[in-house]
């Protein structure tokens, strides 16, 4: 029963309520279309004077659709699976439980990293510090007299 965190949906759990207040209000039922809105970030650049007119950029928000999925887990026991067994039909049940918890969280997190893999968005920069981005291999570069200079270079690429 070794099971692998699941980091992706602990994380996206862990700040649901701070993206979306109200989410768990916006669920009537599962087969209703749900919006909400998300507030835009609005990059300004900073000045040191001061204005008496109020200019600038305006952060704006974004109509956002949400679609709840089910996940399920089936399992089954019997009442005599107890019966001259090690374990009594409590422990039996209570590691079936456990057994579609664990199936659940590794169904969530697949379509969660799947999700984010799919909505991620790579740099179009063509050099990083000596590290050319390669179209084909989708990944940056670090040419071998660099070696020496890797971890340097790495951090400047993330």
């Amino acid at each position: 029963m070794r099971v692998k965190p699941s980091s992706a949906l602990m994380m996206l759990l862990k700040n649901t309520q701070f993206l979306i207040p109200d989410i768990r209000g916006l669920r009537t039922r599962e087969d209703h279309p749900t919006k909400t809105y998300l507030k835009n970030r609005a990059a300004r650049s900073v000045s040191n004077a001061r204005t008496h007119n109020h200019t600038g950029a305006v952060a704006d928000s974004t109509e956002v659709d949400i679609d709840f999925v089910i996940y399920t887990d089936e399992f089954s026991t019997s009442l005599k699976r107890g019966d001259n067994n090690v374990f009594n039909d409590a422990e039996i049940l209570a590691h079936e439980i456990q057994n579609a918890f664990t199936n659940l969280h590794e169904g969530i997190e697949t379509a969660l990293v799947t999700f984010l893999q799919a909505g991620r968005q790579v740099t179009t920069a063509t050099t990083v510090k000596r590290a050319p981005f390669s179209d084909i291999n989708d990944t940056y570069e670090v040419a071998l007299a660099d070696e020496d200079e890797f971890w340097h270079i790495i951090k400047s690429i993330y």
